[in-house]
């Protein structure tokens, strides 16, 4: 981990995305994600994952006054209705 900065990584097990599959000309949504990265400051990377499919990385700048909304440590994964 990089001081000043937040890291998401998500893996699948999934096929794969090819490299062609990552430009191609009416798709938009990988292209998007990474433009709203970089337009943040940070960093939107895709790789094969270490067991197949896809392994995404999202790195963002953090700022002196932003801290985390919830306790990372006690906050529950998921709303209970």
């Amino acid at each position: 981990a990089v001081p000043g900065t937040m890291t998401l990584r998500i893996l699948d097990d999934g096929r794969g995305i090819r490299g062609p599959d990552q430009s191609k000309p009416g798709s938009f949504g990988i292209r998007s994600m990474r433009e709203r990265a970089e337009s943040l400051g940070g960093s939107l990377e895709l790789r094969p994952g270490p067991r197949g499919g896809t392994q995404i990385t999202l790195t963002l700048p953090l700022t002196e006054d932003e801290s985390p909304a919830v306790d990372t440590a006690t906050a529950p994964l998921f709303e209970e209705e």
